[in-house]
C-alpha cells in the first residue's frame, strides 16, 4: 500500500491556531514545513498500532520531470515496499512552486501518477464528501448522489472546499 495525502498546511495551520488559510505562498509554505512533522507522527501512530512502519516521500514536479530524480523516486519508492514500509507521499509543499503545476496540479492527480509508475492494480481516490453530486444540494435536502459514473454524465461540481486544490472535479479527472 502507498498513500498519498495532504494536510500539512492544514495542519501547520491548525498548530498556528490561524482562523483561516494563508493567501500568500511563502505562509503556506511556512505553515507545511510546521504541519509535515505533526502529519507524519499521526501516520506513524495509527500505522504503528498494526505494525506497519511507514516513510515518508515528499516530491515537487521537478523530481517528477527530471529523469534522473525520478527514476531515484521511483526506486525509493519500490524498495520501501519490498522492506514492507508504506510510503506517505506528500508535495513538497514547502519548496514547491504554484505557479509552475504542469505535471500534476494536486495530490488526486499525483497519486495517479504514483499509480501508474508503480503500476498499482487499484487506485482509491478518497474524500469526506459521500459520493459525486449532480450538483449542490439546495438547502435542507439530500445531494443526488451519481450512481454509475460515465463521461457522459453531467455534473455540477460546485465550489471547492476551502482545505484543498482538486477537490471532487480533480478525483472524477
Amino acid at each position: 500500500v502507498v498513500l498519498v495525502t495532504i494536510g500539512a498546511v492544514g495542519l501547520g495551520c491548525q498548530q498556528l491556531q490561524l482562523d483561516q488559510r494563508p493567501d500568500r505562498v511563502v505562509a503556506l509554505q511556512a505553515a507545511a514545513a510546521i504541519g509535515q512533522g505533526h502529519l507524519m507522527a499521526l501516520y506513524d501512530q495509527a500505522m504503528a498500532r498494526h505494525g506497519i512502519s511507514v516513510a515518508q516521500v515528499l516530491l515537487t514536479r521537478s523530481d517528477l520531470a527530471d529523469r534522473r530524480r525520478y527514476t531515484n523516486a521511483s526506486s525509493t519508492l519500490m524498495q520501501l515496499l519490498e522492506w514492507g514500509v508504506m510510503p506517505v507521499i506528500n508535495e513538497n509543499d514547502v519548496v514547491a512552486q504554484p505557479e509552475k503545476r504542469k505535471l500534476f496540479k494536486d495530490n488526486d492527480s499525483l497519486a495517479v501518477l504514483i499509480a501508474l509508475e508503480l503500476r498499482a492494480q487499484l487506485l482509491l481516490l478518497l474524500s469526506d464528501v459521500a459520493g459525486v453530486w449532480r450538483g449542490p444540494p439546495p438547502p435542507g435536502q439530500a445531494p443526488d448522489v451519481v450512481r454509475i459514473l460515465t463521461r457522459d454524465t453531467k455534473i455540477n461540481y460546485g465550489v471547492k472546499s476551502a482545505r484543498g486544490r482538486g477537490g471532487m472535479e480533480a478525483k472524477v479527472e
